[in-house]
């Protein structure tokens, strides 16, 4: 409801721009144009908009400000309480210059599930990875391989997790891989939502 209202009030604008650049305009073709663009936002909207101004005593413009940035602020809540129920299990990334690749392991604390948000290049994704399968690198090196989004990644955290660890791209190819902390994975969870 909201992206259309402000689609439609959008148009409106972009149209009376456009007809006031055409010369010979009159009040009435720019009324006209305003009336066809108001016909596509529905009812409901225009008169809780209306009445709202007509309560507070400010313009409807004033009112459909205030409604925007209260929706961003509850779209900015419902992410921090998303965000709390998360809880970061651990991180890796490669630096290297023809890979960037970076994983980031979450666990959300309501469902018990273990969430992968995958970041390399232009490409992010992040979902429930539900099979987890152990594999062994060409050294012997056991490592717990997943599917994302149809492509199989592989990680493994050193001892000390904070040492790193080894990613394995969707390749197969195995890279040293450094820890991700978890000031710098709060990003990639934000992006995730």
């Amino acid at each position: 409801m909201k992206k259309k209202f402000f689609a439609v009030m959008t148009a409106a604008v972009m149209s009376m721009a456009v007809l006031a650049g055409c010369g010979d305009v009159t009040e009435a073709d720019v009324q006209n144009a305003v009336d066809a663009v108001a016909e596509q936002v529905p009812d409901e909207v225009k008169d809780g908009v209306a009445d709202a101004a007509d309560e507070l005593g400010v313009s409807a413009n004033d009112v459909a400000d205030a409604a925007n940035e209260a929706l961003d602020a509850a779209e900015d809540v419902a992410a921090d309480a998303v965000e709390e129920n998360l809880t970061y299990m651990g991180g890796l990334y490669i630096s290297e210059e023809d890979n960037d690749l970076t994983l980031v392991l979450v666990r959300d604390q309501n469902e018990g599930n273990i969430i992968a948000i995958v970041s390399k290049g232009d490409y992010f994704s992040y979902g429930i990875v539900d099979v987890t399968e152990t594999k062994t690198t060409d050294d012997g090196t056991e490592y717990t391989a997943f599917t994302l989004d149809g492509n199989e990644y592989g990680y493994i955290f050193n001892e000390n997790a904070e040492e790193g660890g080894i990613l394995v791209d969707t390749d197969g190819t195995v890279y040293e891989a450094k820890f991700v902390d978890e000031s710098a994975a709060k990003d990639y969870i934000a992006q995730a939502h």
